[in-house]
């Protein structure tokens, strides 16, 4: 349940970062501030809404798939986030009518593609570092190395010798006998 809500918060900022992204590319800081608070406040509301609906199918799949596979890194979020970018760009510009304007430049292709890297890294801030829950990083170095054991097998075993004692010197074995004494913790050898 903690790891639905963490990836529900993470794409509710990711959503809100690419929002206000998309806000300053369709408005100049002056123009938000001459503006009404609540009309700028609708417009803000405006854009949340059309970027989620075409991003959810997408950040579904991309999501679910770091979650099951724990990635942590931030380069799979950007990643995963320019995809969708590219993908409502494209679905926007396959809805416009002909002759119309269209959204098809330069400027609007930067500013989806900026809009998606912002919410890849927001995602990432407050929810895809910690994906697949706590236990060890896989970071972009460890994949494909194979895993080593820290320990040869059996180290951990107690060696048992197979070997008879030793007789000391002189032909008879001596017999040594340590005593610890209760009073001190001192051991003696008789």
């Amino acid at each position: 349940m903690g790891r639905t809500i963490r990836v529900l918060i993470g794409f509710a900022a990711a959503c809100l970062a690419a929002a206000y992204t998309k806000l300053f590319f369709a408005y100049t800081p002056a123009e938000i501030m001459n503006l009404p608070s609540d009309v700028a406040f609708d417009r803000f509301l405006d854009i949340v809404e059309h970027g989620w609906k075409y991003a959810i199918p997408f950040a579904i799949v991309g999501l679910s798939l770091a979650e099951f596979r724990g990635v942590r890194s931030w380069t799979y979020y950007a990643i995963v986030a320019l995809a969708v970018a590219l993908l409502a760009f494209v679905v926007q510009a396959q809805g416009e009518a002909r002759g119309a304007a269209t959204v098809v430049n330069n400027y609007a292709f930067a500013a989806y593609l900026t809009t998606g890297l912002m919410a890849g890294l927001f995602y990432w801030l407050v929810a895809g570092r910690f994906a697949g829950g706590p236990g060890p990083v896989v970071t972009n170095a460890d994949v494909g190395k194979p895993a080593t054991p820290k320990t040869a097998p059996g180290a951990d075993k107690p060696k048992v010798s197979t070997e008879a004692p030793k007789p000391a010197t002189g032909g008879a074995a001596a017999k040594t006998t340590v005593v610890a004494t209760p009073a001190t913790g001192a051991a003696k050898k008789s």
